[in-house]
């Protein structure tokens, strides 16, 4: 185990993540057991880093005083209490029963979902909570009413290699980049948020019908992971826009009929839909 002064500049983070100051506390860089890391529960956001977990034999824990965690950060946690999320997401969507004393591989991550929580990176490694199935952990501001509190997790240090600490951005499989050389390609525009029940669907659902209206061929997609009532567990799996139908669009081959079954658009009946 070595410990060294922390004085390296902040890593890049998203917007919603406090700045960072640099700090002469201490940082502590502890050898990590790659069978302790074969026993942890991996979580499903942590499901890109699976080749190069498997792999690499020279992983440390970094903890300490001096850590300030950012949004992507990789950690090892520990549960010290179950709360509202009783069972963990794995990184091929099955789910594992949470137990007290499991250690657990997550993300740092902010989360703002109205009917669940409503939760920021903290700037320490003190105790945080996990905010949401997948793998999630960051530190709870506000819940729900009809919501437990969170389940609680200790965590033990950031995974680290020889590079620095492991981030879902350096192992992200694709990444945004010009189109350069390319001839024509047609006019794509995307709808994003990271807040449930915000309205993402209805406000996608109106571009979509003028385009439509006016003799033009849309392809309306909408990505999320969606969720099995019955069966192991959550399946990631793209969807059609729901009412894309009723507005004179074909429903997606890779939908099943039933998705769609009786399905009225939110800005028709005045409802927000429902999500689990």
């Amino acid at each position: 185990m070595t410990t060294t002064p922390d004085t390296s500049p902040a890593r890049t983070t998203d917007t919603l993540a406090r700045p960072s100051r640099p700090s002469e506390q201490p940082r502590t860089h502890e050898p990590l057991d790659p069978a302790r890391l074969r026993r942890a529960k991996a979580a499903y956001t942590t499901r890109f880093l699976a080749d190069h977990l498997r792999v690499e034999q020279h992983l440390s824990l970094v903890s300490g005083a001096g850590v300030q965690p950012r949004s992507g950060d990789i950690v090892l946690a520990r549960v010290v209490e179950i709360g509202q999320h009783q069972r963990l997401e794995s990184p091929a969507s099955r789910r594992a029963s949470l137990f007290l004393g499991d250690e657990v591989l997550v993300a740092y991550g902010h989360r703002y979902a109205p009917d669940q929580f409503e939760a920021e990176v903290p700037d320490d490694l003190g105790a945080a909570h996990l905010v949401a199935a997948g793998g999630v952990i960051g530190r709870v501001t506000a819940r729900h009413a009809s919501i437990e509190e969170a389940t609680l997790l200790q965590p033990i240090g950031l995974l680290a290699d020889d590079e620095g600490v492991l981030t879902l951005d350096r192992f992200a499989p694709h990444r945004v980049s010009e189109a350069a050389g390319r001839g024509p390609r047609p006019t794509v525009v995307a709808v994003l948020g990271t807040s449930m029940n915000s309205g993402k669907s209805t406000t996608l659902a109106c571009p979509v019908r003028g385009p439509v209206a006016s003799g033009l061929r849309v392809s309306a997609r909408q990505g999320h992971r969606h969720r099995r009532r019955r069966g192991s567990g959550d399946v990631p799996r793209r969807r059609g826009v729901a009412g894309a139908r009723l507005h004179g669009l074909r429903v997606p081959v890779d939908v099943p009929p039933r998705a769609h079954a009786g399905a009225r658009p939110p800005h028709l009946d005045g409802r927000r839909p429902h999500r689990a």
